[in-house]
Parts: C-alpha cells; structure tokens; sequence
C-alpha cells in the first residue's frame, strides 16, 4: 500500500484536509506530513511577503532621503557660493574705500537672487 502523501499546488489546505479525511490517504502519518507541508509552506509564503512588504518601506525611504540629501547639496553650494560673492565684493569695496558689506547693511530693498522651496 502506497502511504506516500502527493500534495496539489492548485489544492487549498482545505480540499487537502478534505481529500485526507474522505479515505484517500487513511493514514495519520500522511495527514500529518501533508499539514506540515502546508503549513510549512504558508509560513514560508507568509515570511516572503513580509520581507517584499519591508524591502520596499526601505527602498521608499532611501529614496527620500536620497531626494533630501541632493537638496541639502544644492543648498550648501549656494551658501558657499554666495559667501564666496560678499566677500568678493567686501574686497573690492574695500580697496575702493568704501563701506564694507555684512548684516547690518542691508535693508528690505534686497531681494535674493535663488530661493529654495521645500516640501514636508
């Protein structure tokens, strides 16, 4: 007598049990193989999807901050651009004689040249 157990793929835990109790596979040995295979196997079914799910929170968010890092870039260089500019002009003006550029000078007439918009 052929004890061995064949489980369907197409075939739900269910109609597996089903198929088990109805006398196909009368054996307790093969019912229990056949549940652990398909548990073994929803459990797997189960980690993987889990892992997909995690996998692709963290490619989200490493995008994001990727996103987040490049802005952070552009800014940087445009202070450092500009810092570079005033004190360009702070030694032309100086060696001209003239009044020397820093926070104190400006007034409300002075309008930035680039702004920088950020999303939350």
């Amino acid at each position: 007598m052929d004890t061995a157990v064949h489980i369907d793929p197409s075939k739900t835990m269910d109609q597996h049990k089903a198929s088990i109790e109805e006398g196909r596979d009368t054996t307790e040995a093969a019912l229990s193989d056949a549940l652990a295979s398909l548990s073994l196997t929803t459990e797997l079914d189960s980690a993987l999807l889990s892992h997909l799910n995690l996998l692709d929170k963290y490619m989200f968010h490493m995008e994001c901050l990727s996103q987040h890092f490049r802005l952070v870039v552009v800014f940087l260089e445009t202070l450092t651009q500009a810092f570079f500019e005033l004190a360009q002009a702070n030694r032309n003006i100086s060696s001209f004689g003239g009044r020397r550029i820093d926070e104190t000078g400006f007034d409300q007439r002075m309008q930035a040249l680039r702004r920088m918009y950020t999303c939350d």
